[in-house]
């Protein structure tokens, strides 16, 4: 069962693949086109550090999640829309809550850590999502449509779980659709030149957390490279705020959050047609008030959050 104390602290703590361009006199038009001879893997890496204020009380939190993924795409639609199952090969976990504990997850080991308040409200979860599989809908320009599966997967283990759903990213196939499309560029359904942008916007409502909305802007920089690769490089920044509505265990947590100086940077391999690596970062936060018991507290969030995705070659071990 999960303690009043964790309850408590979770409602405190609230491609990509084959592709190509078409070069025309007016710019570059590109475009994702997947085949299924080729099942490409791609490692992710989530760093996060969370300072949570409570009058002079601190929070702070940190975590470093690595993940190694397979996509293969299943069939092309009668729309053009492309249809992959994405399988998680490799998870690993390194969370810590000052002044709650430390908790670890790895795929690979004999044995995972039990017994912690973190593992309690955890544990479970991480077991599913190291050999997860779901699929996921795109459009021809990296728009995701669709993902199903991840609500059946989990619905379960984040029913009067808070600090669950936010480890998990939402209880819903709509906040993984928003998640899964922070693994992907957009892009224009024009030709770009250097130095055009273009912008796509979202809505999502995140069961379990609140409302999303906001828009991603990017940019065409031109060629580059990534080692001795040939590359077309973008940028993207992300504008977004979250509406805070948490009910859960007889507390309740509303507020606004939202991000700011935020970076990013994407390679695309123009001859292989895929996105070689992807890099973005950027800080989120905002004020919370959590009522329990009949107490009412005044939070103040920090959250500085960093996320880099590569393409691998042979199945590597996390280190």
């Amino acid at each position: 069962m999960i303690t009043k104390k964790t309850q408590w602290l979770a409602c405190v703590l609230s491609l990509l693949f084959i592709g190509g361009i078409v070069r025309a006199d007016d710019g570059v038009t590109f475009r994702y086109k997947p085949t299924s001879k080729e099942k490409p893997r791609y490692q992710t890496t989530l760093s996060m550090e969370q300072t949570q204020t409570i009058g002079e009380q601190k929070i702070i939190a940190t975590m470093k999640q690595t993940s190694i993924n397979k996509w293969s795409l299943e069939k092309t639609d009668s729309k053009g829309d492309f249809h992959f199952r994405t399988e998680t090969q490799q998870l690993k976990v390194k969370l810590k809550i000052d002044p709650v504990g430390e908790y670890q997850f790895d795929s690979t080991a004999d044995e995972q850590e039990r017994g912690s308040v973190l593992s309690e409200a955890l544990g479970s979860i991480y077991d599913r999502l190291a050999t997860a599989a779901v699929t996921v809908t795109t459009s021809p320009l990296g728009e995701v449509k669709a993902v199903s599966g991840h609500k059946e997967l989990l619905s379960d283990l984040l029913k009067d779980n808070p600090l669950g759903v936010q480890f998990a990213g939402g209880a819903s196939d709509d906040a993984a659709k928003l998640n899964f499309s922070e693994r992907f560029i957009i892009f224009s359904d024009k030709p770009v030149k250097p130095g055009d942008s273009w912008e796509t916007e979202f809505n999502a409502l995140l069961e379990g957390i609140g409302h999303a909305k906001g828009k991603r802007i990017y940019n065409y920089v031109g060629p580059d490279k990534v080692g001795e690769v040939a590359t077309e490089k973008f940028t993207v920044t992300l504008e977004l705020s979250i509406d805070i509505d948490i009910k859960a265990n007889g507390a309740e947590v509303k507020g606004s959050l939202s991000a700011s100086d935020s970076t990013g940077t994407i390679h695309f391999d123009p001859e292989l047609g895929r996105v070689v690596s992807m890099k973005t970062g950027y800080t989120f936060g905002g004020d919370i008030n959590v009522t329990a018991n009949g107490m009412s507290r005044a939070i103040n969030t920090s959250q500085t959050q960093n996320v880099e995705r590569i393409l691998l070659g042979e199945m590597p071990k996390i280190p």
